[in-house]
């Protein structure tokens, strides 16, 4: 609409201006009279010339414009209410002609197949009887009833006809036979259990079956495993030498005790060592040992030498704590020493670290009674120092002499 109203707006404008134009030219034009053209001769056979026209004659043959009407001179529209547009009518308007369809071609029909074919005319007629057979709740129950009275019926009759058929008990030679079966089982199962018993006793007495062989300067022993027959190798022990009452088989009371001296052995090869022994390296062996100690004897001999190393690094940390003298170190080195204590039944050594014990008290009860008198010295400098400066802050300043 604003395209529109713009060109109307500009065409108006031109056309006013045109017809004020116009205007004056037909005032200043007068009206010419009509001249009658000659009809031509047969002499003259020569077309007229044309006429000339001037530019205001032919501003006032043409015909005048209408001015037009701008945009907003038209009358406005008014928009129709919601209300108006919901309930407005239209007129029913009817096609000329209405459309008929075109009638359908003769299609041919195929008749459907059979619902049932049997094997033959007779199975056919017999089946599609059976399945288009009417039935009715009344003929179900009776039938049903009539099955529960002749099923009633006929164990009545057989009950009074042959009592003597039922029998509760088992004839003799059904329970002849199922004896015999039961005890073809239980000897089955017997023979299954005491084969396994049988190889599980086998099993056990090999693994209580050593063996000893020689091997690139020392020996090597196996132990029969968990099975009727073979052996594992337990351990090798270099340098041991076994030549002397040499067996095929040995028992574990004569072959642990070979492995228990072979590690003892070894912890006293490392304490022999010249400079700081190795404690680690001699208590792992000593550990290693007992684990093979089968008797009392070799268990606690081997308990007492892993005690010995305890007790002598113990004692060593104590001597240590004592030489730094001072009050945290010598508490620490009492409680090396107590714990060494534990560790040995022997007198000597008992009285050895109770002297230890006794020294070391008496210096950390002379260190702490030095450190309380440094403290009280202290704590009475400060309190001079505190008391002289509250004195200076109370005394009153004095005026300045001349």
């Amino acid at each position: 609409m604003g395209k529109d109203s713009l060109t109307k707006s500009t065409s108006k404008k031109k056309s006013t201006g045109t017809k004020k134009v116009a205007d004056k030219k037909q005032k200043n034009t007068k009206p010419k009279k009509a001249t009658t053209a000659k009809k031509p001769t047969a002499k003259n056979t020569k077309k007229p010339a044309a006429v000339k026209t001037t530019p205001k004659a032919q501003s006032a043959k043409r015909p005048k414009k209408q001015p037009q009407k701008s945009a907003s001179d038209a009358p406005k529209k008014t928009m129709p209410s919601r209300k108006e547009l919901i309930f407005k009518k239209f007129d029913k308007q009817a096609p000329a002609k209405r459309y008929t369809p075109p009638k359908p071609s003769a299609v041919p029909v195929t008749p459907a197949p059979p619902f049932y074919t049997g094997r033959d005319e007779a199975d056919t007629k017999r089946v599609r009887a059976l399945l288009f057979n009417n039935y009715s709740m009344a003929d179900v129950r009776a039938a049903a009833e009539k099955t529960v009275t002749d099923k009633t019926a006929a164990d009545k009759k057989y009950r009074e006809e042959k009592p003597a058929a039922i029998n509760v008990t088992p004839p003799k030679t059904r329970r002849r036979e199922l004896d015999s079966v039961e005890k073809s089982m239980l000897a089955a199962i017997a023979v299954v259990v005491f084969l396994f018993l049988l190889i599980i006793g086998a099993s056990i007495s090999n693994t209580r079956k050593f063996y000893i062989h020689e091997k690139d300067g020392g020996i090597e022993i196996l132990q029969g495993r968990f099975s009727p027959l073979g052996e594992e190798l337990l351990i090798s022990l270099p340098g041991v030498d076994a030549s002397e009452n040499q067996q095929d088989v040995y028992t574990k009371k004569e072959v642990f005790p070979l492995i228990f001296n072979h590690y003892v052995d070894k912890a006293d090869t490392l304490l022999n060592i010249p400079g700081m022994p190795d404690f680690e390296g001699i208590k792992r062996y000593l550990e290693t040992a007992i684990t093979y100690a089968i008797t009392t004897e070799l268990r606690a001999a081997a308990t007492i030498r892993s005690n010995t190393i305890d007790q002598l690094i113990l004692m060593y940390k104590a001597d240590v704590a004592f030489s730094r003298n001072t009050i945290d170190d010598l508490e620490n080195g009492l409680q090396h020493l107590e714990k060494a204590k534990k560790l040995t039944t022997d007198k000597a050594q008992v009285s050895l670290i109770n002297s230890k014990i006794a020294a070391g008290k008496e210096r950390l009860t002379a260190l702490r009674k030095e450190a309380d008198e440094t403290a009280a010295a202290e704590a009475a400098v400060e309190e001079s120092k505190k008391g002289q400066a509250e004195e200076a802050t109370e005394q009153p300043e004095q005026a300045p002499t001349d």
